[in-house]
Order: structure tokens, then sequence, then C-alpha cells
């Protein structure tokens, strides 16, 4: 929640424009549940905060640098029920492109964001990639939470980038896979690995050989 917050922050501060947090796949909704929970909460306390610093003299200055902080961004749990998971939380049920029909940033009509958008998705299905989807919507910025590279979570090759996973088409069955860039790359984003949050996450399906996989 503290990075999201202060992702949002940052964002927010280039436009003014509001924060959209999407959780796509999101089961039972308790992760976007929490997080909202969380972010408001010091959010709150940061305003909280701001004001008690000041004196009364300066207490528009008070509320100024509260404002500056950003406003709470929105945050949505979404998920198609295709695996028929209770929810425990409020969850929109919504497919992927559904999600992001929906919530995507860009405004056709006037050519521009009409938000930020920041998209979290936690142990993707194995073999599919959701990854295109988010950034021809738009997003800002994606999270995965859940293994990488060789692992169970998205496409290997679209999702992660492992060449070792790329299959050819029939019209690129000679291309050298040392020559291959990632989708993501080529739609301008960059990959940055967060290894010390990998001990923290677990899945539905762990067991005593999970802790090998990175």
């Amino acid at each position: 929640s503290n990075y999201l917050l202060e992702r949002s922050k940052v964002l927010s501060a280039k436009d003014g424009k509001d924060i959209v947090i999407i959780d796509v796949g999101a089961g039972d909704g308790i992760l976007a549940h929490f997080l909202k929970e969380n972010i408001v909460t010091k959010r709150v306390s940061r305003g909280k905060k701001n004001l008690t610093k000041k004196s009364n003299k300066n207490s528009l200055a008070g509320l100024s640098s509260k404002h500056n902080e950003g406003s709470i961004p929105t945050i949505v749990a979404t998920d198609d029920g295709s695996w028929n998971i209770l929810p425990k939380a409020n969850v929109e049920k919504l497919s992927v492109k559904e999600a992001m029909n929906k919530y995507g940033s860009y405004d056709e009509s006037t050519n521009s964001k009409q938000h930020h958008l920041i998209v979290i998705c936690s142990w993707m299905p194995m073999n599919l990639d959701w990854t295109k989807e988010f950034r021809d919507a738009g997003v800002d910025e994606y999270i995965l939470i859940g293994e990488c590279d060789d692992g169970n979570c998205g496409d290997n090759w679209r999702t992660w980038g492992n060449k070792e996973f790329f299959v050819a088409d029939e019209e690129d069955v000679d291309v050298d896979i040392n020559s291959l860039i990632p989708d993501y790359r080529l739609d301008g984003f960059q990959r940055h690995e967060l290894d010390r949050l990998t001990k923290l996450q677990f899945s539905r399906f762990d067991s005593m050989v999970s802790s090998g996989s990175k």
C-alpha cells in the first residue's frame, strides 16, 4: 500500500487526474479490500498529521499540503467468476477484457487519458497472457504477483519475455531467439523485479517445492 500511495501521488502530480487501481482475476476480492482499507487509513493518518503540524493561522496551508498528497485512489476488484471462487468482499463480475474496456484510461472522444490506471494481477492463470490487454488499455503500469519466467503464472514468453519459451509462427520459423524483444518492451514498458518480496507471496497451490521457484 505504501508503494501504491507514492505512485498515486507521483502520477496525480503530473496532471491532477484521478488514479484507478484494478485488481484483475481478483478471486474472492480480499487483496483489493485490504489494500483499500490500508490506503484509506494511511491517507487519513497523513492528513491528520499535516493539519496538527499547522497553527490555526496556517490551517489553510495544512489543507493545501493534504491536497498535494493526492486524492485516495479508486480501488476495484474484478473477476469473471469462472473458477467459482466465493467472494469475501466486493468483486465486479468482469473478464479482463471487460474490466479494461470499463476502466481503461484512454478516452477516444478526447484522444487523451481520462485518469491514470494501475493494474494488479495476482497469480495469472498458466499459459494465458493478460498483459497485452493491460497495455492496450493505456495502463500506466501493472504489478504482477506470482512465479515468473518458467513458473505457472502467465505465458513465460509473452508475459515475462523468457526467450526459451518462444514458439515461432510459420512466417518466422528461422528467427534468431537472441534477437527477440519481449512484447512489453516493444510497447515501451520496463520490467522491475522485486526479489526481496518473493518470500512474502504465496499461492493456493503452494507446496514444499514452491520455495525453489522465482
